[in-house]
């Protein structure tokens, strides 16, 4: 296949079906189906076989849900991305959840044939006043971790849902 972009969510929970289904759904109708390869839980493909008749390729990202802190759900995600770009050389790569690899983008962790990457961040961190010390102190550590993903050569473009970042 030519030129594939990769699709990665690990997450086959809450709203995150729905939004693969709407980006694969745009791909879909703009003639990049066959193009495309999407990397997601089997419970996700199994829910909603849809994505598979879409014209896109499947690659089934093998993952329990990923739990803890920040670091803990990177470094339990990060491998699965790893592997599904290994295994499908894409060009691009759209991270549909990238705040779940934002620390490993962060240290500067990188992908097998440097595909460009394109983020998709739903919890970017907005200081809030009023705030607690240690919740102050959480948001410049992910501040300072998205900075250095905004900084990354590979990165193409990064787009957030909220409108207050």
């Amino acid at each position: 296949m030519p030129d594939p972009l990769l699709l990665f969510d690990a997450s086959a929970d809450g709203h995150h079906p729905e939004y693969v289904r709407h980006v694969v759904g745009g791909l879909a109708v703009r003639g990049h189906a066959a193009r495309t390869v999407v990397a997601v839980p089997p419970a996700m493909l199994e829910a909603h076989p849809d994505l598979a008749a879409s014209g896109v390729q499947t690659f089934p990202v093998d993952a329990e849900p990923p739990t803890g802190g920040p670091w803990a759900i990177a470094q339990q995600t990060w491998p699965h991305l790893a592997e599904a770009v290994r295994r499908v050389r894409p060009a691009r790569v759209l991270l549909l959840y990238a705040d779940a690899v934002v620390p490993s983008l962060a240290r500067g962790s990188r992908l097998a044939g440097d595909p460009g990457l394109w983020t998709i961040h739903f919890r970017p961190p907005v200081p809030e006043p009023g705030r607690r010390l240690r919740e102050r102190l959480r948001d410049l550590v992910k501040q300072r971790q998205l900075r250095a993903v905004l900084r990354r050569p590979d990165l193409r473009a990064a787009f957030t849902l909220d409108p207050r970042a």
